[in-house]
């Protein structure tokens, strides 16, 4: 019988960058229309991050943009590993990052919203080291 030895590494933030995703009015809720918008905008964003970064199996990247159709539905944090051969998105993104350790780059992406009069959405991509 195996043991889950799976250790969350010990991460520490290099850089934040805050992205504008989506203003609207104060009083204007996030119709399903907007959170496709949103989602899209986010989605390229996280493809700019990792064309550098990914060789191959760039396909990882659709199963990204579905994963966050499911998740992503207002404020939320998550993590997402981009490395030479793939991401990985949410849960298990922190230990594929250290399985690829030599070429991964680690974000923590949340995603919030601010504002008063005016609401931004926006997206802070903070890359960890580990």
């Amino acid at each position: 019988m195996s043991q889950n030895t799976e250790v969350e590494p010990d991460t520490t933030a290099v850089e934040s960058v805050v992205e504008t995703l989506l203003t609207c009015g104060r009083d204007e809720p996030l119709t399903p229309g907007l959170a496709r918008s949103m989602r899209a905008i986010l989605f390229g964003h996280m493809v700019r991050r990792a064309t550098p970064v990914m060789a191959w199996f760039q396909s990882d990247l659709y199963h990204d943009a579905n994963w966050l159709t499911e998740n992503v539905t207002g404020p939320i944090t998550f993590d997402w590993a981009v490395y030479e051969s793939g991401t990985s998105v949410g849960d298990s993104a922190r230990y594929i990052a250290t399985l690829n350790r030599t070429s991964a780059v680690l974000y923590s992406v949340e995603v919030s919203l601010t504002g008063g009069r005016v609401i931004r959405w926006q997206a802070t991509f903070t890359q960890l080291s580990f």
